[in-house]
């Protein structure tokens, strides 16, 4: 219910009353990875770049074996210039789920920007 509500309120353009009705539900101890994703994804959309990030820091702590939010927390490294740090949680997401297709899609780009930035330094 919750979720809808969110959507509804970004939908309406109140983006910043859906991150904060997901946001108290994702403070729940049964909050699933699916919430914690909806939030870090309404983060980003409103440019909060570093609080979409400590969310999905936060999910990884709480469900450790799930591959998406691992790909989804590399993807934000990526996009914020770390590729490095998107590395090792590609690899912590492939090793959960080695056929995770978001995982998959971030390893694609993470080697088109690793190939990018190598050919600019040589």
């Amino acid at each position: 219910v919750a979720r809808d509500l969110a959507r509804a309120l970004a939908q309406g353009g109140r983006g910043r009353r859906a991150v904060s009705v997901l946001a108290h539900v994702a403070q729940r101890e049964d909050a699933g990875s699916e919430v914690h994703l909806d939030v870090a994804a309404s983060q980003w959309a409103l440019g909060r770049r570093a609080a979409a990030e400590r969310g999905l820091v936060r999910a990884v702590t709480r469900t450790p074996h799930l591959a998406a939010v691992w790909a989804a927390a590399a993807e934000i490294a990526l996009e914020s210039g770390r590729p490095a740090l998107a590395r090792e949680r590609l690899r912590q997401a492939l090793r959960r789920e080695p056929r995770n297709l978001q995982a998959l899609t971030v390893l694609v780009r993470w080697r088109e920007f690793s190939s990018t930035a190598s050919t600019l330094t040589t």
